[in-house]
């Protein structure tokens, strides 16, 4: 091969790796945006008696923690609890979930987990939401 070719064809890969790398750091870009987006939805909608404990993000079907370069459907998964008046925690879970479904922004939101520790007075919960 002549050396102009090789160099061209050098030349050529490494452009077609960075527009790779590029296009991954836009995807990723938009996944943490997507992420701080969900941060301030919860921080608006939260009520003064419940307190997150956990946030995680899981792929649809899997157990494995969010991976941002998958554009796979997500799920956002919030695990709390309630831990003011005790004998309404049940009616302030209820009015949480739907401020949630009332914004029409998840696809699908539902309570996948709710126990009440009578020792404690407090009420916890786990809410798996669909991301759009």
């Amino acid at each position: 091969m002549i050396p102009v070719e090789k160099k061209n064809e050098q030349l050529t890969q490494q452009f077609k790796e960075m527009n790779q790398f590029k296009l991954g750091l836009i995807n990723e870009l938009k996944s943490k945006t997507k992420i701080v987006d969900n941060l301030r939805i919860l921080s608006a909608l939260i009520p003064d008696d419940i307190v997150l404990n956990a946030i995680d993000y899981k792929d649809i079907g899997s157990t494995k923690i969010y991976d941002m370069k998958n554009e796979n459907e997500r799920i956002m998964v919030i695990s709390g609890m309630v831990y003011k008046n005790f004998m309404s925690a049940d009616i302030t879970l209820i009015q949480f979930i739907t401020a949630l479904r009332d914004l029409n922004y998840y696809d699908k939101i539902e309570l996948a987990d709710k126990s009440k520790d009578n020792n404690n007075q407090s009420l916890s919960f786990k809410i798996n939401m669909h991301l759009p």
